[in-house]
């Protein structure tokens, strides 16, 4: 049986329910939930099927931790919009956020903001609904971490964000550091930190650990098996775009060209889009750095620091330091000694 079924403009502070199949169960609008604990429960709250939820809930400081399937799950006919989620706990269970199975009439997640919450100690995954659709939220300040002792048996670990439509949502100020693989168990990871069939208009505005998962060889940062464009990322020296990789696939350091909506390998007497940061196969997503300072692959002749640097005459996805026809792409901020290959470089594409 469900424990508390909230209304429109209901406000419960300062109350726990535990035991429940779901803890509470979110109808209408405009409820709050304030220093409540939601724990033990089977789903701590729960949009339901045969409810109507408008939207506009409030989650203030409220503990949703320790439920045996997830904190939070959403019903295929139902979908959580407008709501907000303030500094509150999720996880010590196998989803923090689920979308259970089967065709959603609804948008699973819709122009949500989380604001300093918690995605802790998830065994399966931080939010999941692979026939779902994730769409206008901020996540700012958050954070989360794996651990197998809340796994569930047989459910792989595909990835921390799983689902189908990934479109103009932002994770910045914490909730893009995905991880170290330390804290996060990030080579539990079997498919991609984000998982999505289409991924449009995103923004990672703190994605230096995001980028470091694929760097380290733990996993890439996103896999898209559809569309994929617009996905802007900042990291700590350098910005760019997560994109595709075209035929033949990228490495790391590879000055690259645009292929259409992808990337490949920097060809003889074309322009150069950026540097790639991380190895991706074709079809994989590889993020391109498109200003700052980046490595780069180059040639194993010694580069002094401060020399301009060209995409060298045999290998253009790589750079030297003679002077040639092709256009510049950066300046090296740093000495690279020969026999060396890569050096660290200012990119400097608008100057083509």
């Amino acid at each position: 049986m469900g424990g508390v079924a909230l209304t429109s403009r209901f406000l419960l502070e300062r109350v726990g329910v535990y035991g429940f199949r779901a803890g509470v169960d979110v109808w209408r609008d405009h409820s709050s939930l304030i220093s409540c604990q939601l724990t033990k429960n089977h789903i701590g709250a729960y949009w339901s099927a045969g409810t109507d939820s408008f939207g506009d809930h409030l989650f203030l400081d409220t503990d949703l931790a320790g439920n045996t399937l997830a904190s939070i799950a959403v019903a295929p006919e139902n979908g959580i919009d407008h709501a907000s989620f303030i500094s509150c706990h999720l996880g010590f269970s196998p989803y923090a956020i689920l979308a259970e199975d089967g065709a959603p009439k609804r948008t699973f997640l819709s122009n949500n903001k989380f604001l300093d919450c918690a995605f802790e100690a998830c065994g399966n995954g931080w939010i999941q609904g692979p026939m779902a659709e994730m769409y206008g939220n901020v996540l700012i300040g958050c954070s989360g971490s794996l651990l197998p002792d809340y796994r569930l048996a047989g459910r792989p670990v595909t990835g921390l964000i799983v689902v189908r439509s990934l479109e103009r949502n932002r994770f910045t100020g914490g909730s893009a550091s995905f991880g170290d693989g330390t804290n996060d168990r990030a080579a539990d990871i079997e498919t991609a930190a984000v998982v999505a069939s289409s991924a449009v208009g995103n923004r990672f505005e703190d994605a230096e650990r995001l980028i470091r998962l694929g760097r380290d060889g733990f996993a890439p940062a996103l896999s898209i098996s559809g569309t994929c464009r617009a996905n802007r990322f900042e990291a700590v020296e350098c910005a760019g775009e997560f994109r595709k990789a075209g035929a033949g696939g990228v490495d790391a350091g590879n000055l690259v060209q645009r292929d259409y909506d992808r990337v490949r390998r920097l060809e003889q007497d074309r322009p150069a889009d950026g540097v790639a940061l991380t190895s991706a196969p074709a079809g994989g997503v590889v993020p391109v750095a498109t200003s700052g300072t980046a490595p780069v692959g180059k040639t194993r002749a010694a580069i002094r620091m401060g020399s301009l640097l060209r995409p060298a005459g045999g290998v253009p996805q790589r750079v030297d330091s003679t002077a040639g026809p092709a256009a510049a792409v950066g300046v090296a901020v740093a000495d690279a000694p020969a026999g060396s290959d890569s050096v660290m470089m200012d990119l400097r594409l608008g100057a083509r």
